[in-house]
């Protein structure tokens, strides 16, 4: 298995606490060579809404950190974002909800993974990647503060280009 699949499905599959971000950075590297960025396939968000509001964020970032987006042919890297939807249960909630007679749907929560990898287009070798589990706003309308936040969550991760 390629280190790009290994990597994603710790990043997706470790258990994580609300709100941390995981990163991992290939040390070897330097950074401040890197100009150039493609997009690979990943595991976009189910909600076509979702999806432009992360490819538009990380764009954004992207450029902040001095990346241009270029073919895939000739991209220094390879960037890619990956997203799982679930959802949690709050027990003292119910238990509350319970005890009042009302309605125990909201005890349940919308989570949210959301992993960025970057990667050699060549050799597939992640040189960046990182993830984060976020609670979801109820009202899809809320959702793009929620993921403004967990992408600059990500990016607050990437090595520092060295000087």
């Amino acid at each position: 298995m390629n280190s790009l699949a290994c990597a994603l499905m710790l990043v997706l599959l470790v258990p994580q606490a609300v709100g941390e971000v995981e990163s991992h950075v290939d040390k070897k590297v330097d950074f401040s060579t890197l100009k150039t960025y493609a997009w690979g396939a990943g595991h976009d968000a189910f909600d076509p809404r979702a999806h432009k509001v992360i490819v538009a964020d990380i764009e954004a970032q992207m450029t902040t950190l001095g990346f241009t987006k270029a073919p895939s042919a000739g991209a220094d890297v390879l960037l890619t974002y990956f997203t799982v939807r679930g959802s949690e249960v709050d027990l003292k909630k119910l238990d509350e909800l319970k005890k009042e007679d009302k309605d125990q749907a909201g005890a349940t929560r919308i989570l949210g993974r959301l992993a960025v990898s970057m990667a050699r287009p060549s050799t597939r070798a992640t040189l960046w990647s990182a993830a984060t589990r976020r609670r979801l706003s109820d009202d899809p309308a809320k959702w793009e503060g929620d993921l403004k936040s967990a992408v600059t969550a990500l990016f607050a991760t990437y090595p520092k280009k060295k000087s």
